[in-house]
């Protein structure tokens, strides 16, 4: 299994688990995940703004879920 792959099924995890416990005090609470994978040499700010695009796409196609994002869509100078 793909570290990528891996990483989403326990963001999975963690995002069920969190809207599923009865939180007395909060009420409903939710979470979304963003999940990305460092590319060969690439610096590591690269992949935290890859990840970071993908917990944006996550918010915006409704909230409480996991994006992956397994190719580069940040621009190069950025």
């Amino acid at each position: 299994m793909a570290f990528i792959t891996a990483a989403a099924r326990v963001a999975e995890r963690v995002r069920l688990a969190v809207e599923q416990y009865p939180w007395h005090v909060v009420g409903k609470l939710t979470c979304s995940f963003g999940v990305t994978e460092l590319v060969g040499s690439e610096r590591i700010t690269k992949m935290i703004a890859r990840a970071d695009e993908a917990l944006y796409h996550a918010k915006n196609n409704g909230r409480n879920r996991v994006e992956v994002l397994e190719k580069l869509t940040i621009p190069q100078d950025r």
